[in-house]
Order: structure tokens, then sequence, then C-alpha cells
């Protein structure tokens, strides 16, 4: 009978001791998850930073001069950024190729507009187009 008692007793702290191991791995997985979202998503000033090199430019009657310049910005942007995801691209009536750059009229005006598409926050495509001249 006394063996009997061991053998449970002994059972029994296996199965508190296999209960407190699962509790640990299943809080360590859990916080794992959350260092890593925290890790991969971007503060807010990350966001800022990295939009305002581009969103001066922003407006509808940008002149030819600071199209260019925002080209330049855009271009130098992309040869540096490593992580493709972070490139940005410009499209409307002025477009640039991978390796050239396009150029603006300097005496003409354009709109500029920067969307950010998906969640990140970060802006992706520059729309750049030239302003129709009113006539008479």
């Amino acid at each position: 009978m006394e063996n009997a008692t061991k053998a449970l007793l002994i059972a029994a702290a296996v199965l508190v001791a296999i209960i407190i191991i699962s509790l640990g791995v299943a809080i360590v997985s859990s916080a794992k998850g959350q260092v890593d979202q925290a890790s991969t998503a971007l503060s807010g000033a990350e966001i800022d930073a990295f939009n305002s090199k581009f969103d001066n430019y922003e407006g509808d009657s940008v002149s030819g001069t600071r199209v260019n310049a925002l080209i330049n910005a855009v271009f130098s942007h992309n040869l540096t950024e490593t992580d493709d995801s972070r490139k940005v691209k410009i499209t409307g009536s002025i477009t640039t190729g991978a390796s050239s750059k396009a150029k603006a009229e300097t005496g003409s005006r354009y709109t500029v507009k920067c969307l950010t598409p998906d969640k990140s926050g970060l802006i992706k495509t520059i729309e750049i187009n030239k302003n129709q001249v009113q006539g008479n």
C-alpha cells in the first residue's frame, strides 16, 4: 500500500511538472509573437520621416524645377534602398525607368500626388501629371 501511495504522488508530481512546462511554453510563444509583430511594424515617426522626403513636393501647381528635384530625390532614394517594398515608383505623364531619369519641362506646371496604397503608411507611388494650359 505504501508503494502505491508513493507511485501516485510521483505521478501527480510529473503531471504538475508537465502542466507548468506547458504554460511556460505557451507564455514564451505568445510573447515571441508580440515581439515579432512590434519589430516588423514601423513606428509613426519612421513613417513620417520616410514620407517627408516626398510629400513636401505634393500640390496642384508644382513647377517643373520642383518636379525635377522630386524625380532626383526619388531616383537617389531608390538607388540607396535595399528593400524593394520601400522603393517609390513615379507614374503619370512623367515616368521614370529603372536606370534613367525623366525630366520635367521647367516652364510648365504639374500636379503631384503621393499615394500610400497599403496599411504600412509609406508612400509607394508618386503620380505626376502635367497641367493643361488654359487657352482663350
